[in-house]
Formats: C-alpha cells, structure tokens, sequence
C-alpha cells in the first residue's frame, strides 16, 4: 500500500473532522472522485453480498452526483445504541431499491426504537458514498467552521495544531441529521451487518460462526450469549418486546469468563 495514501490523526476528533481531512486530500489528487466511506471495525457475514451493496451505492452515487448515498441494514431489533435512518419515497427500484431519507435518528429512546422497527426504518451503517465534492458541500453547510480550520491547517502543515483546539463532530449526528433532503438511502438485507463496537457484539459473531478459541472457553461450557443474541431470542418469541437490559447481560457474562480465567 502506498503510506502517502494513509493519514495518520493527531487526536481523535470525531468522524466528521476524519472524513474532512481525507476528503481535502482526495479533491487535490482527483477533483471528479467518487469516495466510499467503510467503517473498519464492523462484520459482515456475507462477503459477496456486501460487495454488490457497495457496488449499488456507488453506482447511485454517480446516478445521483448531488446526493450523498447510505446503505442502510434492515433492523431486526429495535436496537438503542445504533443511528435509524427513516426512509421516504422510493425514487427509483433498478437495479436495486434507492429511497429519499426523511429523517435520521441517532441512538433513539427504547420506546422510539421499538417505533421506528414497527415502521421498517434501518439501521445507519455510516457506509457512504459520494462525490467527493458533494460530501464537502454538504459538509461546508454543516460545519463550515471546521472545514475551513482544517483546510488552513493542512496548507499551513499543522495538523497537528488544529487538532488540539478542534471539538470533536460527529458526522451523523451534526452533519447528515440536519440535511436529509441530500441524501438517499439503499436498505441491505442480506450482507448479515453487524456493528463490532462492543465486546457483546464481537462475542455474538464468535458464536454464530462457531469460531471457538481456547481462552474463551475457560471454566465455560459454551461461548455466552451476547446482548444481540438475547434480543434476537426474545424478538423470535415476543416481537413486540425490547429487552432493554441485555446489554448487561451479556457484560456480566463477559465479566464472569474474565474473572474465572484470572483464578
């Protein structure tokens, strides 16, 4: 891989600072380019599917050069601790189905989760993909400040600087949230997403691709059960029922195989 390609952050800064950075380096290499935004610590089950869903976003991106396209996973839970993405008119269904977006919703109450399952809303993967200069337009109206900090700050060649004084942005939450009249949105059910933000979550994939390692399995008689798997369980014989304390479940479990390894 070519290292000048990678860019190291002084600080964590949140996604949207991130995603400015890189986006000022690609528009001086490329002024037409077509940028994909794949966060690295989430699992899909389907590679193949996965890729023809990356495919179709950046097809519509370039369908659709002023708009900003998300892949949504279709929600089998009403999970908390995701982003919701609340779909509008379809605008078009080939190749595949390609929809306006109403609303975000970002980390929803339990009863506005439960709600937004009821209606078909999908989860935000934060897998996105644009025109570059599209995203900069959309991020210049958001954040307009951070945008050009940062622009300074690479001309200048102090990053480093500008990060110390930067607040952190969310890129969802501060810059999508507020204008979904530029973006669209293309719902994905059969890649098998999973956000691997948790150690509840990575411990659910270990036991659905009955990955078994040794450690895991110290003073247990099989891998624990994780928050997603209890939701799951529970939406199979109650779907109208969010188990709003599995999450602790599953950390107590967690905790216990730690414990039971250090005696």
């Amino acid at each position: 891989m070519d290292e000048s390609r990678i860019i190291p952050q002084p600080l964590n800064r949140g996604t949207a600072v991130a995603v400015v950075v890189a986006l000022v380096h690609i528009l001086q290499r490329d002024p037409d380019a077509v940028v994909v935004l794949v966060p690295c610590d989430h699992y899909y089950s389907d590679d193949e599917a996965f890729g023809l869903a990356i495919r179709s976003v950046i097809s519509s991106a370039e369908q659709y050069p002023d708009a900003v396209v998300l892949l949504g996973a279709e929600a089998r839970y009403a999970e908390i601790e995701y982003g919701w993405i609340e779909v509008g008119s379809a605008i078009s269904d080939k190749p595949v189905p390609l929809f306006r977006v109403n609303r975000f919703w970002e980390k929803p109450s339990t009863l506005q989760a439960q709600e937004l399952l009821r209606r078909g809303c999908l989860w935000n993967t934060f897998v996105t993909a644009g025109r570059a200069s599209t995203f900069l337009d959309v991020l210049c109206t958001g954040i307009p400040n951070v945008v050009l900090a940062i622009n300074k700050a690479l001309a200048d060649n102090d990053l480093e600087g500008a990060y110390r004084v930067m607040p952190a942005v969310d890129l969802s939450r501060e810059v999508f949230a507020p204008q979904p009249h530029r973006l669209l949105a293309i719902p994905d059910a059969t890649s098998g997403w999973t956000d691997l933000g948790s150690p509840a979550r990575v411990m659910e994939i270990l036991a659905r691709s009955h990955t078994h390692l040794p450690w895991l399995r110290e003073g247990r008689n099989s891998v624990p059960l994780s928050a997603d798997s209890y939701r799951d369980r529970a939406f199979r014989h109650n779907p109208g029922q969010d188990v709003t304390d599995a999450r602790y479940r599953a950390k107590e479990s967690l905790d216990d195989d730690r414990q039971n390894r250090n005696n």
